[in-house]
């Protein structure tokens, strides 16, 4: 994309941007600072989030689901400053897709406030933060798209079926768009099922060349700065865009499990390692023990028994309508396959950060981004043991 949205007005946008603090949202600020009145809402402070003081940044604390915090600060920012644009990152997420009340309070509720609130401001679009994983994996050989329900049965999807259903409702009075997002990395990995994998691949541990089942599991997997150029077409052709729709930000491909191994230890070794396919059954087994033994240790496990029903199975998505309504395209050169090598590059000449940077993707709380830096330090970083 030549242009970041913003150029487009004659004026600088103001833009709410909820989760600010975030993966997307820290990505997103930094993108839209120079060229938009940001007005960042997220749970920690701008310090603690990484994020450099900027004239055009004014950083508000609140809890999403506050509803009297966030009235206020909402209508202070409107009283004196125009606001075009709302998009919505903040969510609560757990990869052990087990019940837990914030998503309901945060998902539904914070959505359900934010809407409301938004619906007072004139905005130009309101963008809400969806995810491709709502989705049930298609039949083999068929693909997901834009007009595929978020049918999968774990919280998190439900959740996010309601706030869709929330936001075409209030469509009416706010020109919406649901941005469902395939497996989000960067140069620094941060997407935590790709991070624990990469992790085991790499390291010398013998369960390092062990893939689950065929090596066939695939995902589509997106570059972060591509979901930053979707984010602002989608506000550069708002005055175009239907009231409401729906897109799938996401390569037309899924990358398997073999060809991310077959890669990325190709890039770390320098030489090939022969996989070990291990089958789904043993797989299975193999992950609820895991798991089972994780908890009686006390440990924190990613690796969750319901990921075993998913071995072998393919999510791929089908975007052309996205790619034709917002002018789109994932940048090539941004291919997860391509881009491992700058991932793997980053990994060996910065060990302690790279590893850092996907504990704190991981963790759920402060306290535990405070927790896993203090307790892995240059000492105690496991890639900096494996490293030849």
């Amino acid at each position: 994309m030549k242009q970041d949205a913003a150029m487009a007005y004659p004026h600088q946008p103001g833009v709410i941007i909820t989760g600010a603090s975030g993966f997307i949202g820290r990505h997103l600020v930094d993108r839209l600072k120079d060229s938009c009145r940001i007005y960042a809402f997220a749970r920690r402070s701008q310090r603690e989030s990484g994020i450099p003081i900027h004239s055009n940044i004014r950083w508000v604390r609140s809890d999403i689901a506050d509803r009297r915090r966030m009235a206020r600060a909402v209508a202070d920012i409107a009283k004196d400053n125009r606001i075009d644009f709302v998009v919505h990152l903040a969510a609560y997420y757990d990869f052990n897709y087990g019940p837990h009340p914030e998503y309901y309070r945060t998902n539904v509720l914070g959505t359900g406030l934010l809407l409301s609130l938004s619906a007072e401001l004139g905005i130009k679009r309101f963008i809400l933060a969806s995810s491709l994983g709502g989705c049930n994996f298609p039949p083999a050989g068929q693909t997901i798209n834009e007009s595929s329900p978020l049918d999968a049965a774990f919280p998190y999807a439900a959740t996010k079926r309601r706030c869709e259903e929330m936001l075409k409702t209030y469509s009416s009075r706010i020109p919406s768009a649901s941005m469902r997002f395939a497996a989000i990395y960067s140069d620094w990995c941060e997407y935590p099922p790709l991070y624990m994998l990469l992790k085991r691949w790499l390291s010398s541990s013998w369960l390092s060349r062990m893939i689950p089942g065929k090596g066939e599991t695939a995902l589509p997997y997106i570059h972060i700065q591509c979901v930053m150029d979707a984010i602002l077409l989608a506000m550069e052709n708002a005055h175009r865009l239907p009231r409401y729709d729906t897109y799938v930000v996401s390569p037309d491909t899924a990358t398997s499990f073999r060809e991310l191994y077959t890669r990325g230890v190709r890039l770390h070794a320098g030489n090939p390692k022969r996989p070990v396919y291990v089958p789904k059954a043993l797989s299975v087994a193999g992950i609820h023990a895991q798991h089972g033994w994780r908890r009686l240790t006390g440990k924190r496990s990613l690796e969750q028994p319901w990921m075993g029903k998913y071995i072998d199975l393919k999510l791929t998505a089908d975007c052309r309508y996205t790619r034709q309504a917002l002018g789109w395209e994932p940048r090539t050169e941004l291919d997860i396959l391509q881009r491992l090598a700058v991932m793997i590059g980053n990994l060996r000449r910065h060990p302690v950060k790279w590893h850092r940077a996907n504990l704190a993707a991981m963790a759920k709380t402060d306290q535990e981004k405070a927790d896993l830096a203090c307790r892995y330090g240059t000492a105690g970083c496991p890639f900096l043991r494996c490293r030849k």
